[in-house]
């Protein structure tokens, strides 16, 4: 089976559904077959991850796939994400994490650069947010919301949007703030993005009401 696409990576794994020998020898075999494949790769860091609990081989991997031809799918970014955020927390030991890094947030938007499609670049940006608020990084669900914004304040999006994506925001940098509140070095964060949250919170009370 060629694995080219996000809907056969997820067949396949379905017929391996847990991180075992079997699969590890499944995807080596294939990866021989196509060393640059990123859904591939994608897998195999998560064999490395939950199988060989080898969280340093796990990032690199992620890393490589990102930058194999085919990569910009949504679906994998977010999946490589999840990926990744373990990863990252394994590598440092720790709980909690605000984001999986600068060079993921650079993927993220170069991958955006290539939609045409309002829509798409809206969907897109929701998926990262998604993505990053069940990991509980709130660093990159700010970058998200941010992004997402810039999308809806283009063209002629309703005001109830507008108004949601105004409300979103705010919890956001609340829920950024309250995590650099928790994380050592992040006590000038903690502060901007609370002002921020403020001044944007004294705006929608003051705007009029539509």
């Amino acid at each position: 089976m060629a694995f080219n696409n996000w809907d056969k990576l997820r067949k396949a794994q379905r017929d391996y559904p847990k991180p075992n020998k079997i699969a590890e020898v499944f995807v080596r075999k294939a990866l021989k077959k196509s060393p640059k494949n990123p859904f591939l790769l994608a897998w195999e860091a998560n064999l490395s991850l939950h199988l060989n609990h080898d969280a340093e081989t796990a990032i690199r991997q992620v890393q490589q796939a990102w930058e194999q031809p085919g990569s910009n799918d949504v679906r994998l970014l977010s999946y490589l994400y999840e990926v990744l955020a373990e990863a990252t927390r394994k590598s440092h030991r720790v709980l909690e994490i605000s984001s999986v890094g600068d060079a993921n947030s650079k993927k993220w938007q170069s991958a955006a650069k290539t939609l045409t499609r309002k829509q798409d670049r809206e969907d897109f940006w929701s998926a990262l947010g998604k993505v990053a608020s069940r990991e509980r990084c709130w660093e990159d669900f700010r970058l998200a919301v941010v992004q997402y914004n810039k999308e809806i304040k283009e063209g002629t999006t309703s005001p109830s949007a507008k108004k949601q994506a105004h409300y979103t925001q705010i919890i956001a940098l609340q829920q950024a703030a309250s995590q650099q509140s928790r994380i050592e070095g992040g006590e000038q964060k903690c502060k901007i993005y609370a002002d921020l949250a403020r001044g944007l919170l004294k705006q929608a009370y003051q705007a009029p009401q539509v």
